[in-house]
């Protein structure tokens, strides 16, 4: 995916959520590496890239910006498999790439708000606004991406949304106290 790509994909989740939904189910998908490596990649590096030039490249900063890519990597990679994982007991699509796109695509609020908070502490009412933004992503996303049985959608999609804040807490204190331990080395 091209930048302009990115960022049209990215306005268009953050505005329209109902009508990009329609057009990310429809999309052709191979492997659910292609979403990861040409909408999540990018992403993700820039988070951890912007952050490392904010605080200053300095060596056990650029450590730092390692740990922090590896962590939001394994994360992304463990809600993946979960939600995959789960899809058949609640009767949803079992199928890896829908899940693929579901994670990749809700996890760009959460992102965003790491990238813009990085940049002035203050804003660190960012994270809750992209967690707030990533809960309507996944309630939008799930019936169309997913499409649980009527009856046990409300059960799936607070399943995932446990699930996603449970990963995304612990990527947030793993990565502040990653931040600590590498400001203070």
């Amino acid at each position: 995916m091209d930048f302009k790509k990115l960022v049209v994909r990215i306005k268009n989740l953050l505005l329209r959520p109902q009508v990009e939904w329609v057009a990310i189910e429809n999309e052709p998908v191979y492997e659910s590496q292609e979403i990861i490596r040409d909408y999540a990649l990018p992403l993700i590096f820039a988070t951890v890239f912007w952050e490392l030039v904010v605080v200053g490249i300095r060596l056990k900063m650029v450590y730092f910006a390692m740990v922090n890519f590896a962590v939001l990597m394994l994360a992304l990679f463990l809600t993946i498999s979960l939600v995959y994982d789960l899809s058949p007991r609640f009767q949803s699509n079992a199928d890896r790439n829908s899940a693929a796109k579901l994670v990749v695509y809700c996890s760009t609020p959460l992102w965003l708000a790491q990238l813009i908070q990085a940049d002035i502490e203050w804003l660190f009412v960012m994270k809750p606004i992209g967690v707030i933004v990533a809960t309507y992503l996944y309630h939008t996303g799930i019936p169309v991406l997913m499409k649980p049985a009527e009856s046990r959608r409300a059960a799936y999609t607070t399943t995932i949304l446990l699930i996603v804040l449970t990963i995304n807490a612990l990527v947030w204190l793993l990565l502040d106290g990653a931040r600590r331990f590498f400001v203070n080395l």
